[in-house]
């Protein structure tokens, strides 16, 4: 886990209390995020998508676990206690009654439902579960989650500094001539030297005069003297996104990003 067990313990009794209010019997999540969130489980296996995994957080009582076996032993290892597990991929059954029967004492059950939320099951195992009251409970979990702990402000404040003492190095490795692949190569690099885990998210731009796309790969172009430079990093610690980016100019600005960039500031 990347937090002690205490700040889970605070998760789940602000989530309950939250539901007590909204009168959800309780939450029902598949997703990374959340999962993580309130389990402190993490793991790159969620890129497969081949697997479901399942945490039940009751208005009152323990948290539910229902994973496939090979992700058990980790969470054994973890805070939650309840875990109940099957020998996935399955066929006819891939966790389907282990999650209903977790399911079957609560009526009213809370699930994501608005922006940014999707299902990570399959939508015909959805509609196998037993018939219930689904409520929409995107804004109560957007909420608990705007709220941070001194520890995840902490975290937050570490992978910023990373990122921040990466984006200072790039004058020493700019330079004309050099493609975009080999700027953002280096880049990475810088980022997991100062202490990034990984860096799962990275794209920018170039131009005399700024840049229309920040959401492609790198290509091979050559870097031009009076290019302006955009990298947007997402480097990770324990989990932890830092999402800002900075703007190099290479050599020298043309007079209209001179004046853009005085406006901006």
């Amino acid at each position: 886990m990347d937090f002690q067990t205490s700040e889970y313990e605070a998760r789940l009794a602000n989530a309950q209390r939250a539901m007590a209010r909204a009168g959800m019997d309780a939450l029902f999540i598949n997703t990374e995020a959340e999962f993580r969130y309130f389990s402190g489980f993490r793991s790159l296996f969620w890129q497969s998508p081949t697997r479901p995994w399942y945490l039940i957080l009751p208005q009152s009582g323990d948290p539910i676990a229902v994973v496939p076996e090979i992700g058990a032993p980790v969470l054994a290892r973890g805070w939650i206690k309840d875990i109940r597990a099957w020998p996935s991929p399955a066929e006819t059954d891939d966790g389907v009654s282990l999650v209903a029967d977790a399911l079957a004492p609560f009526n009213t059950i809370g699930m994501a439902m608005g922006r940014e939320s999707h299902l990570r099951m399959p939508l015909n195992d959805f509609h196998a579960l037993p018939r219930k009251n689904f409520v929409d409970a995107s804004p109560l979990l957007a909420h608990l989650r705007f709220v941070k702990s001194p520890a995840e402000i902490n975290l937050h404040a570490r992978i910023a500094t990373i990122a921040s003492d990466a984006f200072d190095r790039v004058p020493d490795i700019l330079r004309e001539g050099m493609s975009m692949e080999t700027l953002f190569r280096q880049f990475k690099i810088e980022l997991l030297k100062a202490g990034a885990e990984d860096v799962p998210y990275l794209v920018g731009g170039r131009g005399p005069l700024g840049y229309d796309d920040v959401i492609s790969p790198p290509d091979d172009t050559p870097i031009q003297a009076g290019d302006v430079v955009m990298m947007d990093t997402g480097a990770t610690l324990k989990g932890a996104f830092c999402d800002f980016d900075r703007n190099f100019a290479l050599g020298h600005a043309h007079d209209a990003v001179k004046r853009a960039h005085e406006t901006l500031w």
